[in-house]
């Protein structure tokens, strides 16, 4: 049996659950778009409601039922996808690691790594994804309210966008050594002496593992000191005029600081979860 491209195992477009797939991923990413209207709805409802007219509410609240309706739907579905996804993944896995002639051990080590290929499937890809739509959409209405604020954020973008790069390269570098380490793990835990077998636990793997933290540390602060700057500069803009923007729209306008702020702060994790199911992928290919 030929084994699938790593694009086809993320995918699943060289299977047969294309249009599950594309369903339960049609179904988060109209959450995410529900998510990015929230502050704008809610500012909205609150001018409203200092205006005394409750019928501003009605938008938001619209908008919360949707959003209800379909994630208790996608929360049930998708678990009922990725469960026949990974079942059809290891049975194939199995079959192609034994045809090749693979040792057994290294066999059982990539059947509990590619969990971890349904795991960023069913998890992480539907958070990459949310991040993007957050990103987007907040830059978006930020500068719709408040260019000069969505200005600002574009242009902190360029040094996190240099940071996520450089702690990039160094996690495909460490999880590549790391998940050589754990390929191992179940023949030196089979016959290995117990001095290998704690050696390898508490030296080898937790290096590997602490070195990918403090990198993502790392540049998670860059990332947050760049978020810092903005929320101070988006106060002193809306502090410029106080009387041309409205209670509602300061809460908006911050909220979508937040929001972008928090999906550029996700980078770091999400880079290293891609540099893992990398190579990841390349190991059961």
């Amino acid at each position: 049996m030929a084994a699938p491209t790593a694009w086809a195992l993320l995918t699943g477009l060289g299977g047969r659950h294309r249009w599950r797939l594309t369903l339960t991923y049609a179904l988060t990413l109209s959450e995410n778009l529900l998510d990015v209207l929230y502050p704008w709805l809610t500012g909205i409802a609150i001018d409203a409601v200092l205006k005394g007219d409750w019928n501003g509410v009605i938008p938001l609240l619209g908008a919360w039922l949707v959003h209800l309706a379909t994630g208790l739907f996608r929360h049930v579905y998708d678990t009922r996808v990725f469960t026949l996804v990974y079942a059809d993944l290891a049975s194939d896995l199995v079959e192609r690691q034994r045809a090749a002639g693979a040792d057994p051990t290294h066999v059982a080590a990539r059947v509990a790594l590619s969990r971890e290929v349904i795991d960023f499937l069913q998890t992480e890809l539907p958070a990459v994804a949310a991040s993007a739509v957050h990103f987007i959409g907040a830059v978006v209405m930020l500068c719709i309210l408040s260019p000069w604020v969505g200005l600002l954020a574009l242009l902190a973008l360029a040094p996190a966008a240099w940071e996520t790069r450089r702690f990039g390269r160094l996690s495909l570098r460490y999880n590549a050594a790391l998940n050589d380490r754990l390929e191992r793990e179940v023949g030196l835990v089979a016959a290995a002496p117990p001095r290998s077998v704690r050696r390898h636990f508490a030296y080898r793997l937790r290096f590997w593992r602490v070195r990918i933290s403090d990198a993502e540390a790392r540049s998670w602060g860059v990332i947050e000191l760049l978020q810092i700057g903005l929320t101070l500069a988006a106060l002193a803009i809306l502090a410029r005029d106080p009387a041309a923007a409205s209670a509602g729209a300061i809460f908006a306008v911050l909220s979508y600081v937040w929001t972008y702020g928090e999906a550029v702060g996700e980078l770091p994790g999400v880079v290293q979860k891609l540099a893992r199911l990398k190579d990841i992928a390349a190991r059961l290919t």
